[in-house]
C-alpha cells in the first residue's frame, strides 16, 4: 500500500500534461507488479489509499503508536532475547516483562504505571515478532559445560582432530565418540522460555550440583555403538534394574 500510495501521489505531481493514474489504476499497477515480482495477488484498496495519502496511518503503524516501547526499544529488546539465548540464558516471559518494565520505568518514570505491562504482553510481542523469536520448552545445560563450549574452543578442537585423524591415518572402526546426558531424579524442571526463531531446541544454564542420573552413550563413527553406561546413586545393584533393558545397558 505504501507503494501504491507513492505512485499515486508521483502521477499528481506530473507536470508533461497527461493524465494521471487514479487510485483504482495506482492500485492495480502496484498489485500487478508485486504479483510479478513475488508470485503473489494482494487486492489494494483504493478507499485506504485516498486515506493513507491524506496523510491517514495504518492499523499497525496507530497500534505501534500507542505500544509501551519506541521503535528503537522493540529492536533491543529483540536483541537481548536473542544474544542471552545463544549464551544459555533464554529469558522466561517473566523475566522478558521484567527487562521491558525496566526500560520503560527509566524512561517514562512516574508516567508508568507501578504494576508494569499486562501479564499477556510478552506473549503477545514474541508472536508479533514470530519472525525473529519463538518459544520453547527449555532444557538444561550445566553451567561448567555452556562456560566451555564457544567458536573458539569448537574450532580448535576440530583442528586438532583433523590433523591427528589424517596424519596418523586412523580408520573409522577405531574413532569413537562419547556423551553423558544428566538427568534429575524427579524428571527436572522445564519452563516456557523464549529464543531466536528456527531453533530445534533451546539450552539452559544451570547449577549441576544436585543429584542426577547420568546416561553415557558410546557410538563408532563406522555406525556401530556400544553398550550405554547408566549411572546413579544406590546402596547396592538390585537385580530388577536389569529388567526391561533392551539395549542391555551397564
Amino acid at each position: 500500500m505504501h507503494c501504491a500510495v507513492k505512485l499515486f501521489l508521483d502521477e499528481k505531481k506530473k507536470a508533461d500534461g497527461t493524465k494521471p493514474l487514479s487510485a483504482k489504476a495506482a492500485c492495480k499497477q502496484t498489485s500487478d507488479s508485486f504479483f510479478v515480482e513475488t508470485g503473489r495477488r494482494i487486492q489494494l484498496n483504493e478507499s485506504t489509499l485516498f486515506r493513507w495519502a491524506k496523510g491517514g496511518k495504518s492499523k499497525a503503524e496507530t497500534n505501534a503508536e500507542k505500544g509501551w516501547l519506541l521503535p528503537s526499544e522493540v529492536e533491543q529488546v529483540i536483541k537481548y532475547a536473542i544474544v542471552a539465548s545463544d549464551q544459555g540464558f533464554p529469558p522466561s516471559h517473566r523475566r522478558l516483562r521484567e527487562h521491558v518494565n525496566g526500560i520503560c520505568s527509566a524512561r517514562l518514570g512516574a508516567a508508568f504505571p507501578e504494576c508494569g505491562i499486562g501479564k499477556k504482553w510478552s506473549c503477545r510481542f514474541v508472536e508479533k515478532h514470530s519472525n525473529r523469536l519463538g518459544t520453547y520448552w527449555s532444557r538444561p545445560l550445566d553451567t561448567a559445560r555452556g562456560c566451555a563450549v564457544n567458536e573458539n574452543t569448537n574450532t580448535a578442537w576440530y583442528n586438532i582432530f583433523i590433523h591427528t585423524k589424517t596424519t596418523n591415518n586412523v580408520p573409522d572402526e577405531l574413532l569413537y565418540g562419547s556423551d553423558e546426558t544428566g538427568i534429575l531424579p524427579g524428571g527436572g524442571t522445564t519452563q516456557r522460555v523464549i529464543g531466536r526463531k528456527g531453533k530445534k531446541v533451546q539450552h539452559q544454564q544451570r547449577s549441576g550440583d544436585r543429584e542426577n542420573i547420568t546416561v553415557i552413550p558410546t557410538i563408532c563413527a563406522d555406525g556401530t555403538a556400544l553398550k550405554p553406561a547408566v549411572i546413579f546413586k544406590g546402596s547396592g545393584y538390585q537385580v530388577k534394574w536389569a529388567q526391561e533393558n533392551p539395549l542391555g545397558a551397564s
